[in-house]
């Protein structure tokens, strides 16, 4: 709600919402971080990564007022948008294992970081040191990111 509310729209737009926060509510009601990749330094989405991409990245609750204004919208429901993460992952998994691979002995990882084209879109990824997916949702353009496709 603070959400919504920080972008700008009336308390009265601000209720419009309350049918898609029961949504949201409902979604993650029984969510637990997922591990996504298996590896010594496990990949996850745990749930307030979840909340972040639901509240900001999908058209259900989607505010393009204030700060918000201009942020790049998944075309799909949130389970949807789990298995593309998952996907994706998939894809690009050897390139993260590698990172993790080459810092596993710092004492202080350093994110893995990504812009990549899955399926004819761009998205940008982002895995901090613990293995925790920190950002993932898709850019407006195409332009000079490496290709992947399944």
């Amino acid at each position: 709600l603070k959400a919504i509310l920080d972008s700008g729209v009336s308390k009265k737009e601000a209720a419009i919402w309350e049918t898609e926060l029961k949504n949201l509510v409902s979604t993650v009601e029984y969510f637990e971080s997922r591990t996504l990749i298996e590896w010594f330094t496990p990949i996850y989405l745990d749930i307030e990564m979840l909340l972040h991409i639901y509240t900001r990245h999908t058209r259900e609750t989607f505010l393009d007022k204030g700060p918000y204004k201009g942020k790049t919208l998944f075309q799909y429901k949130i389970d949807d948008i789990i298995n593309l993460l998952k996907c994706a992952l998939k894809v690009i998994e050897n390139e993260i294992k590698e990172h993790f691979l080459l810092c596993e002995e710092e004492k202080n990882r350093k994110d893995f970081r990504k812009k990549f084209i899955y399926n004819n879109d761009s998205y940008q990824l982002r895995i901090n040191g613990n293995g925790r997916i920190t950002q993932f949702h898709q850019l407006k353009s195409n332009i000079d990111y490496p290709l992947h496709s399944e």
